[in-house]
């Protein structure tokens, strides 16, 4: 094996193990967002049941409902505008 075929050779090892070590990466990025995603929904969904637990009116309670969505909705866009982000960029993953 000549130095040119090593070199050849040592460069596309270092390029596809590279290249599995960028998508483990960002399959651990996903699999952290949608972590941090289904957490916000159980803390919402725990929140929203302490409301209706309350003894108020409907309409003060679907007020303070229409609060929390409006209070939880932007941090888990931002977070799925971020996985959805990373998932088109993956190869192989659809």
């Amino acid at each position: 094996m000549s130095r040119l075929e090593f070199i050849y050779y040592l460069s596309t090892s270092i390029l596809i193990i590279s290249g599995f070590v960028w998508f483990v990466i960002n399959l651990f990025c996903v699999w952290r967002y949608e972590r941090k995603i289904n957490g916000l929904h159980n803390e919402l969904n725990n929140r929203i049941r302490e409301e209706k637990d309350r003894l108020t009116s409907m309409s003060i309670i679907e007020a303070r409902i229409k609060k929390l969505h409006e209070e939880y909705g932007p941090e888990i866009e931002e977070l799925e505008r971020r996985r959805r982000f990373i998932l088109e960029k993956l190869p192989f993953v659809k």
